[in-house]
């Protein structure tokens, strides 16, 4: 009976003193969100991991492929599937998904609602020969919402998380 009270009170300090690390590891990870939030609100440059692909008429697909979607200096550079329904083929394109690359994003704009923990960018770019209209809501958390709205295909929404931005290597 002793050797029973004593493992029991030995796994509940091993339960309580993970507890304390989870919650710290915790801690690290939101002050790191809201400090990556802040020099996306800052420096208007962002990357945005997607981890989770919704078509407008279609089930929840969880992606761990590394679609991103970044912005930098209002270029926009991205490769997001599309999983939705085509309403007219886009003639002489062979654009797979919605694609930018090194696209500038026309009419930027920038809305931040700091009582709700928020950024709005919402702006218009060309994919292959479609345009896209996309919205981009940021949240003080790290996470991150994507809505395409194509012209000629239907609505896809995407969400993922906002990561640091890859460093060029500017080695010879």
């Amino acid at each position: 009976m002793k050797t029973f009270k004593l493992l029991l009170t030995l796994a509940a300090a091993v339960v309580l003193s993970s507890c304390s690390a989870f919650s710290a590891m915790q801690a690290e990870s939101d002050a790191a969100a809201a400090a990556l939030y802040n020099d996306v609100c800052t420096l208007g440059s962002l990357n945005i991991e997607v981890t989770q692909i919704q078509p407008a008429r279609g089930r929840l697909i969880h992606s761990s492929d590394g679609y991103t979607l970044r912005i930098k200096d209002g270029v926009v550079n991205a490769y997001l599937p599309f999983f939705g329904e085509s309403y007219t083929a886009v003639l002489g394109s062979d654009v797979q998904g919605i694609q930018f690359k090194d696209c500038k994003a026309e009419a930027l704009a920038v809305k931040s609602d700091p009582d709700k923990g928020k950024s709005v960018w919402t702006f218009r770019a060309l994919s292959g020969r479609e345009y896209v209209d996309v919205t981009l809501t940021i949240w003080s958390n790290g996470a991150a919402d994507i809505h395409c709205r194509p012209y000629n295909r239907s609505v896809m929404n995407y969400s993922g998380y906002l990561r640091p931005m890859p460093v060029k290597n500017t080695r010879p």
